[in-house]
């Protein structure tokens, strides 16, 4: 296992989606997307959407939910084969609410789905991403990565 990162041990600012400055973390290390408790916010519920590292910032929102949302997998496992054209129920939470996604790019070391909803669930890496077909388990991989994509209008 590594060691912490000294520079994700240090204080920074805790910056709301406006980019104002509302508090002050204490390690980015003591924090995971999604997370809403412990964060020490007054008028709350916030939520972690998001850390800079290199700006040693934690970003948080009043609202848990984001606009489309691209998600990047490693360690692919697939029980059927996959399309483009087919749309999938994706759940990265045990009892969480499953959202629709589409199938961007496969390959041997990782897969990306886009959702099609805007409201999704923040996720955060490490998590499974199970995605279902109807109740059937297709497959899935660990998010490794996420990130907002603009919503296009069909």
């Amino acid at each position: 296992m590594g060691r912490l990162d000294r520079r994700t041990c240090r204080s920074g600012s805790i910056v709301d989606e406006k980019g104002r400055t509302i508090g002050e973390h204490q390690g980015l290390w003591r924090y995971t997307i999604g997370q809403r408790k412990g964060l020490g916010l007054p008028n709350g519920p916030w939520f972690v959407i998001a850390k800079d590292m290199k700006k040693n910032v934690l970003h948080v929102s009043r609202n848990n939910d984001i606009s489309l949302l691209r998600i990047r997998c490693q360690n692919p496992v697939f029980h059927c084969t996959m399309n483009n054209e087919t749309v999938y129920m994706a759940e990265h939470r045990y009892r969480t609410h499953p959202f629709p996604v589409v199938l961007e790019r496969q390959t041997e070391e990782f897969f990306e789905v886009r959702s099609l909803e805007k409201g999704g669930p923040v996720v955060a890496p490490g998590q499974s991403l199970v995605l279902y077909n109807k109740n059937i388990v297709c497959g899935g991989g660990i998010i490794i990565s996420s990130e907002e994509v603009p919503h296009v209008s069909e």
